[in-house]
């Protein structure tokens, strides 16, 4: 993201990294809010997006075209 727009280098790590488990958290209060339902929702869309490695199929988001 940050390489297509600023010009920043993207390399790989040094060393090899252990995968670390992400979680979302909310009060039980929150589970039929249809706010914060959208909220969480974005929330994981946009990461699963940036954190699960393209197919050969799959098109990065900013070069997608509308259907």
């Amino acid at each position: 993201m940050l390489v297509a727009r600023g010009g920043v280098a993207e390399l790989p790590p040094p060393l090899p990294l252990a995968e670390v488990p992400l979680y979302l958290l909310w009060h039980q209060r929150y589970d039929n809010d249809h706010a914060h339902t959208w909220l969480r929702d974005l929330a994981t869309e946009t990461l699963q997006a940036l954190f699960t490695p393209p197919t050969t199929t799959q098109q990065p988001l900013t070069n997608r075209t509308k259907q």
